[in-house]
């Protein structure tokens, strides 16, 4: 299997193989070079008008409320009942919230599910310790 080397030619000056060679010079440690990569980053800037912002907002200030309600939710069945409640037990209960809560139509559902999926990520950090307790998020 011959490695690949990944960047731009014309600026290093060298043909593949003898950058590749050069690289097995640089670092004799390494037996088999596979691949080198070259990363770039976009940087975007968004300019939003007024009902984009409220619908931002609007989908920004759900997601910080399912996040604490999932929250409350957990640590009250854990509290009284020693109970664990799954993130897919809290997403299904979505749709009865929604009936109560009219104003959650508004956003999509996706993002109020990963709102749920997020607090259990967290919850897994914090059980292999790697992070403390998930906290309450405010504005």
């Amino acid at each position: 299997m011959t490695p690949y080397v990944i960047f731009e030619s014309a600026k290093v000056g060298l043909k593949n193989d003898d950058a590749l060679n050069d690289l097995r010079r640089l670092y004799p440690f390494a037996r088999k070079l596979a691949i080198l990569l070259m990363l770039k980053a976009y940087r975007y800037r968004l300019y939003p008008d007024k009902n984009q912002t409220v619908l931002i907002n609007k989908h920004i200030g759900s997601c910080r409320f399912i996040y604490n309600l999932a929250l409350e939710v957990k640590n009250y069945a854990y509290t009284t009942q020693r109970k664990t409640v799954s993130c897919f037990e809290l997403i299904n209960q979505l749709k009865d919230l929604k009936e109560v809560c009219p104003w959650l139509y508004e956003v999509d559902s996706q993002a109020l599910q990963q709102s749920i999926i997020n607090l259990d990520n967290a919850f897994t950090l914090f059980f292999k310790g790697h992070s403390s307790f998930p906290k309450f998020r405010n504005k």
